[in-house]
């Protein structure tokens, strides 16, 4: 199976609170194929909306090693904080971005909500 633009092999994947610059820096040097920078389950209700500067800082000052992946896993599309997680990180960091992570989908019409937002974000 040829493809123009392959997609990378993700053998391994670390996951890291994104309200950490510490944690989030040392899994930039990791090993890991693909680092996800959690805005979910991994930051309590009053760190998720500093923790969306702290990735943002981390996207746009942290090196990353081997090539990897850079993703980030916004808070659920039936939650307060998903929207700004998406409209935030993108406009500040979105070249920086290689994958948005979508958690607990409960239909195909909030993946459909979260590509539509994505697709107006870079559009402008």
């Amino acid at each position: 199976m040829s493809s123009a633009n392959p997609s990378p092999v993700r053998r391994s994947e670390l996951i890291c609170p994104g309200h950490s610059l510490k944690m989030m820096a040392k899994a930039a040097a990791s090993d890991a194929d693909q680092v996800i920078f959690d805005l979910e389950d991994a930051c309590a209700v009053t760190q998720k909306v500093p923790a969306r500067a702290a990735v943002i800082e981390a996207l746009k000052t942290v090196a990353f090693t081997g090539g990897k992946l850079r993703a980030y896993r916004i808070n659920g599309v039936q939650t307060p904080w998903c929207y700004r997680d998406l409209v935030e990180v993108l406009e500040a960091a979105g070249r920086q971005v290689d994958v948005v992570v979508v958690p607990k989908v409960m239909s195909a019409d909030e993946v459909r909500f979260v590509a539509q937002l994505v697709g107006q974000i870079e559009q402008a």
